[in-house]
């Protein structure tokens, strides 16, 4: 599937495309795409909003490998169920590098599993390369309801983090209580950093996630 022309969702068409190969790559492998997920980036690809050539639509998918390059390191079977980044998965198949992909667990759902990747890379990049997230910490996660945000609030989890979140509506806010963050603010009161600096003590946070 590929916007034709791009500007709106209704140019998106299916049309017929060669199937994957793995021969020109040591590190390819190709799947069979069982579901997707869309972030921001592939609407603003549809839409002709992304800066540059964003390629095809789609990155984010899960399927089932049905070709492997014979040299690629660490490899995958034929009819294994993975996961990862695949740009332009917008369709029935999709090749990526095995770098990129990663085993599904049996219990992770195809539909789940393909919402992971690039919102968990992200958390990744934020919290523990871009700075140092340790159990002591208060880390603010803007948009704490959203993809990034939800990452975000099971990798804060698992270090010990204190976290506060922040969403624009009540049933928003509802969602973050439901999942144990208990400083669920509301970002549309200008009133909110006076309350971060009150559950804080007054020290602030140490991070920001936004």
């Amino acid at each position: 599937v590929a916007p034709l022309p791009r500007g709106a969702f209704t140019g998106l068409k299916a049309h017929a495309m060669e199937a994957p190969t793995v021969s020109d790559r040591a590190d390819a492998v190709a799947l069979r795409v069982v579901a997707i997920g869309v972030n921001f980036r592939d609407v603003l690809n549809v839409l002709g909003m992304y800066p540059g050539d964003p390629g095809p639509p789609g990155a984010d998918c899960a399927g089932v490998v049905v070709n492997v390059a014979a040299s690629a390191p660490r490899p995958f079977r034929l009819g294994e169920s993975v996961f990862g980044l695949a740009p332009g998965c917008l369709g029935s198949h999709a090749r990526t590098s095995v770098y990129a992909a990663a085993r599904k667990p049996g219990v992770v759902a195809y539909a789940a599993a393909a919402t992971a990747p690039t919102v968990f890379v992200t958390v990744d990049m934020a919290l523990t390369r871009a700075t140092t997230t340790t159990a002591d910490a208060h880390v603010l996660v803007q948009a704490a309801s959203g993809g990034v945000g939800l990452a975000a609030l099971e990798v804060l989890r698992a270090i010990g983090a204190r976290v506060v979140g922040t969403a624009g509506g009540p049933r928003k806010r509802g969602v973050l209580r439901e999942r144990g963050v208990r400083s669920a603010l509301d970002t549309r009161r200008t009133a909110y950093p006076d309350e971060i600096q009150t559950l804080t003590e007054g020290r602030g946070v140490t991070a920001v996630l936004n």
